[in-house]
């Protein structure tokens, strides 16, 4: 596993060490207390934004979460899923490279970036 450097106040060190449970690590403790915020729903995500489109594209998640492509033993990345609710709220083409993954969206248009895949 790779590791970073960071620095911090006195201060956040304090308040870190604060709520560090024994035999808990500094990277355990990060992870535990910003668990809540890596597991949002995207449709609480959506509604932090104000703007129509944005909102349609959070109705095309939920309904895409909700169909058999969630529950086909394939699942899709959330944040994958997020994009895909937008392109589809606002009627466009999906260009990606990672056409076999995004293809599996129904009625998402995509197509491929990649040289010699053109119009696939």
């Amino acid at each position: 596993m790779a590791h970073k450097t960071l620095t911090i106040s006195e201060e956040a060190y304090e308040a870190l060490a604060n709520l560090k449970k024994e035999g808990e690590s500094f990277t355990e403790l990060v992870k535990r207390i910003t668990a809540p915020l890596r597991k949002k729903k995207l449709s609480e995500f959506a509604g932090l934004i104000k703007d129509e489109k944005f909102a349609k594209a959070a109705l095309e998640i939920r309904h895409l979460k909700s169909t058999r492509l969630m529950n086909s033993g394939r699942p899709v990345d959330p944040m994958d899923v997020l994009i895909a609710g937008i392109v589809l709220a606002n009627n466009e083409e999906l260009i990606t490279r990672n056409l076999d993954h995004f293809s599996r969206i129904p009625g998402l248009k995509c197509s491929s970036w990649k040289p010699g895949d053109y119009g696939r």
